[in-house]
């Protein structure tokens, strides 16, 4: 099978028509072309009937990520608040706290096997790093929506196995076509019944959750608001609460399933690039050691400015493996688009089918695109301003994409000042491209536990909030 890419060169053209059975598909590798469709006209185009027929069933269509024009631009200004700098800072406690938590156990589980000799490394141990960082992920972003509950055991239960395994059985009915050809859809199939029974249960706990914050018996895990409570006090222009249960319900469960599964992605990647790399991982401990030294992360020492090279290692990562690799939009009118010193014209009912991993991977926009360098971010390469969309563009642009980013340069500096990183030698490299771009298998690394003071893992007693005015 030929990647967009390869097209590409063959075909030389950066947007190309193409079938999928009977849609119409047109790839588009052009920026201009995609600035077009995600911004200046994307009223005619919609999301892809396909992704609302893989998650509607756990997210509803009450939610940001599958509402349209206009209530979409509506709604998405009243959330929107939900994820300003200043709620965010709030939340950093949660994230700094989980990983006081877990960093531990991962210690403990390095030295136990260092002690035992599993890895002929001294000191060293062998973890598989994308599970246990979906699982840490899954952990912050459940306790910045669902605050305290989420130490309720059902809470926990629901969402560490039944909401991964729920995932995992909707991907499968939607690559087998089962949940999408309207003959069979509504069958009751065992994988039905299993995806129907497991989306019950999991919105029923939130429901839960969601009532019971309402009637004042639960609270947030940090002394500010989370994103619950910002949901809950969202009101209209005229006073009145803006959001109705269902929506609240919707965009709760949207939050939860977009905000760990790039965070864990990311990670994981990051983790494979410092094994890989020696030159950038030296930098990076050592800008980490400088700044930061034996206290963890605040939010005013993971900026810019503070650790460039950290964000800039970041942001390397994220465009050699975006979280979203493709985007799917159809267009519900015909529209003509510019296109060179001509137009294209747009059938109505053609998906438009964007693959930002190859335009992230273009060497119009990057020097030595295959070539990991986090110092393009830093010198400000061309393909930073026009060809970087790790989190897509336009108005659809991921409204959690400034929380996502947070995340993780709390998880990644604080994993930095716990633990050495080296490589795991004739590790396959193989990428999974379905919902998310994840590696099949996951990544195995060695790590070994650095020196830190017990003050390190302490927790403060009612964390409060920072106050934050900068927007990096």
């Amino acid at each position: 099978m030929q990647h967009a890419a390869d097209l590409r060169d063959e075909l030389k053209a950066k947007t190309y028509m193409m079938s999928f059975g009977p849609i119409n598909r047109i790839n588009v590798l052009d920026t201009n072309v995609l600035r077009q469709v995600f911004k200046s006209k994307q009223k005619h185009f919609h999301k892809s009937p396909m992704t609302a027929s893989l998650l509607e069933p756990l997210l509803g269509m009450q939610g940001l990520f599958l509402m349209e024009l206009p209530e979409h631009k509506k709604y998405r200004s009243l959330i929107n608040s939900a994820f300003h700098f200043e709620n965010l800072g709030s939340m950093v406690s949660i994230m700094v706290d989980a990983c006081k938590r877990q960093f531990p156990e991962w210690r403990k589980q390095m030295a136990d096997q260092a002690a035992a000799g599993n890895t002929g490394l001294d000191g060293f141990g062998k973890m598989e790093m994308h599970s246990a960082w979906n699982g840490l992920g899954l952990e912050i972003v459940v306790g910045s929506v669902l605050g305290a509950n989420f130490q309720d055991a059902e809470t926990q239960s629901v969402m560490y196995t039944t909401f991964n395994t729920l995932v995992a059985a909707i991907l499968k009915r939607f690559l087998n076509m089962t949940s999408v050809l309207p003959i069979i859809r509504d069958l009751p199939l065992e994988s039905k019944k299993f995806v129907d029974a497991g989306v019950k249960r999991a919105r029923s706990v939130v429901a839960k959750i969601i009532k019971l914050r309402k009637e004042g018996k639960s609270k947030a895990l940090c002394k500010g608001d989370d994103l619950l409570d910002i949901l809950l006090r969202v009101k209209d222009e005229s006073g009145k609460a803006a959001l109705t249960e269902e929506q609240i319900l919707d965009q709760t469960m949207t939050f939860v399933f977009a905000g760990h599964e790039p965070t864990s992605n990311l990670l994981t990647w990051a983790i494979w690039c410092l094994a890989k790399y020696p030159e950038c991982k030296a930098k990076l401990y050592k800008e980490i050691d400088d700044v930061l030294g034996n206290e963890p992360p605040t939010y005013e020492k993971i900026g810019k400015k503070t650790l460039p090279y950290m964000n800039a290692f970041l942001n390397e990562v994220l465009r050699l493996f975006p979280p979203a690799p493709f985007i799917r939009r159809k267009a519900w009118e015909t529209v003509d688009v510019k296109f060179g010193d001509g137009k294209l014209t747009i059938p109505k009912g053609t998906e438009i089918y964007t693959n930002f991993f190859a335009i992230q991977r273009d060497p119009d926009y990057w020097k030595d695109p295959l070539v990991f360098n986090p110092q393009r971010f830093i010198d400000g390469e061309l393909g930073v301003r026009k060809a970087w969309y790790p989190f897509g563009l336009g108005s659809r642009i991921c409204i959690g994409m400034n929380y996502a980013m947070i995340e993780s340069k709390i998880m990644f500096a604080m994993f930095l000042q716990n633990f050495e990183v080296v490589e795991v030698p004739d590790q396959p490299f193989q990428v999974d491209m379905k919902i998310t771009m994840h590696p099949r298998g996951g990544v195995q690394a060695f790590l070994k536990p650095r020196d830190l003071p017990a003050e390190y893992f302490h927790f403060e007693k009612n964390a409060d909030s920072v106050s934050v005015s900068h927007s990096d």
